[in-house]
């Protein structure tokens, strides 16, 4: 489901690049949003499989996921609240709204949850790496997003256009998320073993 969403994102950062079409960043952001929550949802599945050998980093890897999860929930709510306080979509972060919360505070919240995934993420793929927990393949799948989120970060600082970075970025994620669902689908197949997947939720 995560990797569905990211398609879309990446699909609207396409669309803004090559076409004439206005797509509000509000849209893009609340797609790439709900992908974000729904990957962090999946991403908490691992936690069962590394937790006995490497407790330390399952449990690391839960608190930053799970703070991923509230923000991206947070930033729904701005959204949402940015959406029904002007006419029309505005732009984030740019001052166009009169809501209750200042559009800024989108910018803040995206940034937390990218990077709490991005270290979930992380953790999990090396505690995977290290237990043996998955394949040899899911595991090191489990990197791909933490690998393409500092490329993101890389990329902001040295101000490449942000459609641009979107479609860098979010197809490798969207990819690397669909090949661990359906790994760990035939793993579950295979073995008759209920699996966790980072887009098992449907």
């Amino acid at each position: 489901m995560a990797g569905v969403w990211f398609v879309g994102y990446a699909g609207i950062k396409v669309t803004r690049l090559v076409t004439d079409i206005a797509v509000p960043d509000v849209v893009s952001v609340s797609v790439g949003t709900l992908g974000l929550l729904v990957l962090a949802f999946g991403l908490l599945g691992f936690y069962p499989r590394v937790r006995s050998a490497a407790p330390r980093l399952a449990r690391a890897g839960v608190a930053l996921t799970v703070l991923s999860g509230v923000c991206s929930t947070a930033l729904l709510v701005v959204l949402i609240d940015l959406m029904l306080a002007v006419e029309g979509l505005p732009a984030i972060p740019e001052e166009t709204g009169q809501g209750i919360f200042p559009p800024s505070l989108g910018a803040v919240l995206l940034f937390i949850t990218l990077f709490s995934l991005l270290l979930g993420f992380l953790l999990f793929g090396v505690a995977s790496l290290r237990t043996g927990a998955v394949p040899l393949r899911v595991a090191s799948l489990l990197l791909v997003p933490s690998i393409m989120w500092t490329a993101l970060f890389v990329m902001h600082v040295t101000s490449v256009d942000g459609t641009l970075i979107g479609v860098i970025v979010y197809p490798p994620i969207a990819g690397a998320v669909f090949t661990i669902g359906y790994r760990l689908r035939t793993e579950k197949a295979s073995c008759g073993h209920a699996p966790s997947s980072v887009d098992s939720p449907a």
